[in-house]
């Protein structure tokens, strides 16, 4: 199957009579913009360029919790997590899941275990922030100042999270609160202005993952300069988009996450990666692509006759029981 998506991801990337919107183009677009790295090297940052101006021009908080909103918005994830699901407790229902996060690294005991291993991980680290402060046009020791910036910031939302072990218990990850109640205990986060800037128009109300998170995070806002939430978002922007940049970021990033923190020495090929990145977000239409070339006819209508029968048969097996 890998090779037939491949198959797909090239043909499409070189048909020119593909109809524009056509799930051919979309895939043969996104593939081969992944692999055109000649115009990949020439971009380098610039194609961040533009929100990275608009994290530099943060004066206040207001404007700092705006900001942290709209990078959740574009595929950053800084100072906590985001995302709308299934409520837990009525699945008929979506949901604003608000949880911990914005680490770097991922984990809390990364930043706070003292074993030998993550003693070295954390050096690594911070060779690792410096050089990406580097790519990013900061000289030698400002990139070093940097770098002990974001460290200190992330140990400090790292402090603020749950252990792992408690994150497994879904009833104290569940608390479900309204935007007033949210409100009051954020005095320097006000949701009500946040949660439009998240694409959020309206909202009765929100699950809180960790509570205490929040209430240190609002602290944080306040304790740390700025100018040091201004590196921090930077950075988590650039990390955010590490492997969509040019090859230096790319190979920097994984040499720390895959290499340091994982182990994995040698990078897959890179149309692997980006046949892996096409089928990922563009899976339903590599599906259909694939079943039109690949699937033999009626294939699929006997699929759907299995899948009918056994249905229908546990049905009957549901009913039957006392």
């Amino acid at each position: 199957i890998n090779k037939q998506i491949k198959t797909i991801c090239e043909k499409s990337a070189t048909d020119e009579s593909a109809a524009k919107g056509s799930n051919k183009q979309k895939i043969g677009d996104f593939y081969g913009s992944g692999m055109d790295t000649i115009a990949i090297e020439k971009a380098g940052l610039s194609p961040l360029n533009s929100e990275i101006k608009k994290i530099e021009a943060i004066k206040d908080i207001p404007a700092l919790v705006s900001s942290i909103a709209h990078l959740q918005t574009i595929g950053a994830s800084p100072a906590f997590s985001f995302y709308v699901s299934q409520d837990d407790k009525i699945s008929t229902k979506y949901a604003l899941f608000f949880s911990q996060g914005g680490l770097g690294m991922g984990q809390r005991d990364f930043y706070l275990d003292t074993d030998k291993r993550n003693d070295s991980i954390r050096k690594q680290y911070l060779i690792h922030l410096k050089t990406m402060m580097k790519f990013m046009g900061e000289d030698d020791a400002t990139a070093s100042k940097s770098a002990a910036s974001i460290m200190k910031l992330e140990t400090a939302l790292a402090k603020s999270s749950r252990k792992l072990e408690l994150l497994r218990d879904p009833i104290k990850n569940y608390n479900k609160l309204t935007v007033d109640q949210f409100n009051k205990t954020t005095s320097n986060i006000d949701w009500k202005k946040v949660l439009p800037v998240l694409g959020i128009a309206k909202a009765d109300s929100l699950i809180v993952g960790q509570p205490e998170f929040f209430t240190a995070l609002n602290g944080l806002l306040k304790t740390h300069p700025v100018e040091e939430w201004k590196t921090y978002l930077k950075w988590n922007l650039v990390n955010s988009y590490a492997d969509y940049l040019n090859a230096a970021v790319e190979k920097q990033n994984f040499k720390f996450f895959s290499t340091v923190m994982n182990g994995v020495s040698a990078q897959k090929p890179r149309w692997k990666r980006v046949v892996g990145q096409t089928d990922n977000y563009l899976g339903d239409l590599v599906g259909q692509v694939y079943v039109a070339e690949y699937m033999p006819k009626g294939v699929k209508e006997k699929l759907l006759e299995i899948g009918n029968n056994i249905r229908d048969v546990f049905a009957l097996h549901i009913k039957k029981l006392d």
